[in-house]
């Protein structure tokens, strides 16, 4: 299962939602909360068995947080990708999948959410499943009620109609009703090639920027740092809007497991007493 796939694990939030918890100098992903392991260490052991080597992306002002945790994974392999500035989704999934082959495959995940149950593998398998057939692939989860903190994926079945950004309540209880929309995870699954070919289509802005933007990058033993200048070249838009919203090439999984986005207190406990 693991072979030849990468985790890219999303870490750059400022966390402002759970503040006073989490601060802009030490944002909610990095808080020890479960078993003396913070969030960002819980999500790379969820994912340790379906993945050979880890992507964690991330600002750098948090890199001396970032790098101390990552230390406790004895003989994983990993690589660190700091943004000098922070930029959306689109950015840091396209600059890390030009640094990889165009046949590897790589798992988008947050490094903010919580997750319980045997389905979450059962739904990785199917993904992987889907994506070796040249697909893009989003986990989507059981939308139990009217959320105006979480988009949303229109479907029918494993094909996607269409995403939503997060709505207005009234917006969100029509989604609940239609009973066609899941909450998106924001959890991604695709061959790397594939992705930049969506990408150059749908967003060229975007792909001829990382493209010249990963020439340009600093790299360390086991680092890669992605300079202020050339951020400030690729468009600010999240990766759904770039390529997900327009490809005929989605599809997306559903199955059943515990899945939260932690964004208040009450989300905490309920991690720390799982």
């Amino acid at each position: 299962m693991g072979a030849g796939m990468k985790c890219l694990v999303l870490a750059g939030g400022s966390g402002d939602r759970l503040w006073p918890l989490s601060r802009k100098n030490y944002p909610k992903q990095f808080m020890e909360i479960h078993k003396n392991r913070s969030l960002l260490q819980e999500t790379v052991t969820r994912n340790m068995p379906f993945c050979e080597e880890f992507f964690i992306a991330t600002n750098w002002k948090y890199h001396y947080i970032a790098e101390g945790q990552m230390k406790s994974f004895q003989g994983l392999k990993y690589r660190m990708f700091y943004e000098e500035i922070a930029r959306k989704t689109a950015a840091a999934i396209a600059m890390v999948c030009f640094q990889c082959n165009a046949s590897e495959f790589l798992f988008v995940v947050a490094a903010d959410h919580f997750i319980k149950g045997n389905g979450y593998q059962e739904a990785i398998i199917r993904c992987k499943e889907l994506a070796e057939q040249g697909y893009l692939v989003s986990i989507g989860i059981e939308a139990l009620g009217p959320n105006t903190e979480f988009g949303y994926i229109c479907h029918r079945g494993e094909e996607v109609e269409g995403f939503r950004e997060k709505p207005d309540l009234e917006t969100a209880k029509s989604y609940i009703k239609k009973g066609t929309y899941l909450w998106n995870s924001g959890m991604f699954l695709f061959e790397t090639g594939v992705f930049l070919e969506e990408l150059k289509i749908y967003s060229p802005e975007i792909y001829y920027a990382c493209k010249e933007g990963a020439k340009k990058v600093k790299r360390g033993n086991n680092s890669v740092i992605i300079p202020e200048r050339v951020l400030l070249t690729i468009p600010e838009i999240c990766v759904e809007k770039a390529v997900f919203e327009h490809s005929k090439k989605m599809k997306t999984v559903q199955r059943e497991f515990e899945w939260w986005d932690i964004g208040h207190i009450e989300d905490m406990e309920k991690f720390s007493e799982s």
